[in-house]
Order: structure tokens, then C-alpha cells, then sequence
């Protein structure tokens, strides 16, 4: 391990949300996997290297380059969500009809 790389200092809120950026990460790319539309290779390496990030996040140790990735991966999931209806699971429409039933919308 070479100790000479230089981390970033985060402070608890910032941190706090990357942790939960990761976790919508997570949730994306098996919603990519479920749909068949990531490359099982590419989604695994992803996945190995996002549990390394998030170890180094929790334990203060992010650098530059892991924040340059999260970023870039961020950008790739907010777009799919933005064309998702905000969603990063599509809601199905018998869920959809009942919420705006419920809540008198037409």
C-alpha cells in the first residue's frame, strides 16, 4: 500500500453524503443489471471499486481521484434518473394510479 498518496479532508455532512450517493450507486447500476443493460464484467469492477472507495470514505482516507470517479458516476446516474421521472427504480403503474388516487390526483 503506498501511504504517500495525498487524501482529502471531509467533514461529517460531506461525508455522510457521499455514503448515501454510493448507496444509490448500488441501487442503479442493479437496476442497470436487472434490466440487462450493463456488462456483468464491468458492472463487478465497478462494484469492487465503489466497497473500496466507500472503505477509504469511512475510514478518511478518500483521495482526489476516488471523488473525480464518485462525481463522474454521480453524473450517470442523475441523468438516467432525471429520464426516469426522478426515479432510480421505474414505479410501476398500478403503484402510480394508487398514489394519485390517493392523493386526488388525475
Amino acid at each position: 500500500m503506498n501511504n504517500n498518496i495525498p487524501t482529502v479532508t471531509l467533514d461529517a455532512d460531506h461525508a455522510g453524503t457521499l455514503l448515501v450517493v454510493m448507496s444509490e450507486l448500488h441501487t442503479y447500476w442493479m437496476e442497470m443489471y436487472r434490466k440487462d443493460t450493463v456488462d456483468v464484467e464491468d458492472l463487478l469492477e465497478k462494484m469492487y471499486l465503489l466497497g473500496n472507495i466507500e472503505g477509504r470514505c469511512i475510514h478518511n482516507g478518500l483521495t482526489q481521484k476516488d471523488l473525480d470517479i464518485l462525481e463522474a458516476w454521480e453524473e450517470d446516474m442523475v441523468k438516467f434518473k432525471e429520464e426516469n421521472g426522478g426515479c432510480l427504480i421505474p414505479i410501476d403503474d398500478a403503484f402510480k394510479n394508487a398514489m394519485e388516487e390517493f392523493h386526488g390526483e388525475e
